[in-house]
């Protein structure tokens, strides 16, 4: 009788795709599963929304999430990007911060969270 359930070598819906591992605060390594780019939100009960322009993916907020900020708009400690808190994050997009982000989640878990800054063609005056 074979005493393990699991197939060997079957394919996966991410075999394609290799995810990433994100290191946790406490010490444990999550696999990100989902990869969101867009406009990032406050839902509320500390978790956010990233609007991709395709849909929208939320996720939640914790103590280990990594927030990196590049403009200074989440905090302005330290080199840049600067290593935010997610109650920072919270705390800045409560206060109506623009935010355009790259989103890593694991099991709906916000692990990492990094600023993007597009290119916007009115900034450059000539």
């Amino acid at each position: 009788m074979p005493t393990e359930d699991r197939p060997t070598g079957s394919p996966s819906s991410s075999a394609a795709a290799t995810p990433e591992a994100e290191p946790s605060r406490t010490g444990g390594v999550k696999e990100v599963d989902t990869e969101a780019t867009g406009a990032i939100s406050l839902l509320g009960n500390g978790s956010i929304v990233v609007d991709t322009g395709k849909g929208v993916r939320e996720a939640k907020l914790t103590g280990d999430t990594i927030v990196l900020d590049v403009q200074g708009s989440v905090c302005d400690q330290g080199a840049i990007p600067h290593r935010c808190t997610s109650a920072q994050l919270s705390k800045a997009l409560k206060a109506g911060v623009s935010f355009e982000g790259k989103v890593l989640i694991a099991d709906g878990v916000a692990v990492k969270v990094e600023e993007i800054v597009k290119e916007d063609s009115a900034a450059s005056d000539g």
